[in-house]
């Protein structure tokens, strides 16, 4: 089940894992720093067009980005 919280950290902890900041995934993505902080504080629901950039980004599933799974 969809949960922004949740959603967005597991975004952070992506990002922080590459060891990017917000700004350097904003840049490299084409998403505002602003969705992206959005995104991480669980302020924002995801779209599916961001997530499908976000998984490419950081290489993982759609499932994981917005439930957490791994399928």
């Amino acid at each position: 089940m969809y949960d922004k919280i949740e959603c967005g950290n597991r975004l952070k902890h992506l990002r922080e894992v590459k060891g990017k900041t917000q700004h350097e995934v904003a840049a490299e993505t084409g998403i505002s720093v602003n969705t992206i902080r959005k995104l991480e504080q669980g302020k924002r629901t995801i779209t599916l067009t961001l997530v499908d950039r976000l998984r490419d980004y950081y290489k993982t599933t759609a499932d994981y980005i917005v439930s957490g799974t791994q399928k």
